[in-house]
């Protein structure tokens, strides 16, 4: 098996709309551990570190692809 990466960038419109995918993701799992007020606190730092990659075409998120090929 072999694995390679594949840098990309992930676009959204904003930041909000990028931080609306992510709590469609396995996230919320985690953060439902957390209490309301601990999610609230959370999301709002996980919206604001990225807020350096808005710019005037939406934010663009770094991001690094793995893709697994296996023979048999």
């Amino acid at each position: 098996m072999a694995v390679h990466q594949a840098p990309t960038r992930r676009t959204f419109p904003s930041v909000a709309a990028a931080v609306e995918y992510a709590k469609a993701l396995p996230v919320r799992e985690l953060m439902a551990q957390l209490s309301e007020s601990e999610q609230r606190q959370t999301w709002a730092e996980i919206e604001a570190a990225p807020r350096q990659f808005d710019g005037p075409n939406g934010y663009e998120s770094p991001c690094v692809l793995l893709i697994a090929v296996g023979t048999k």
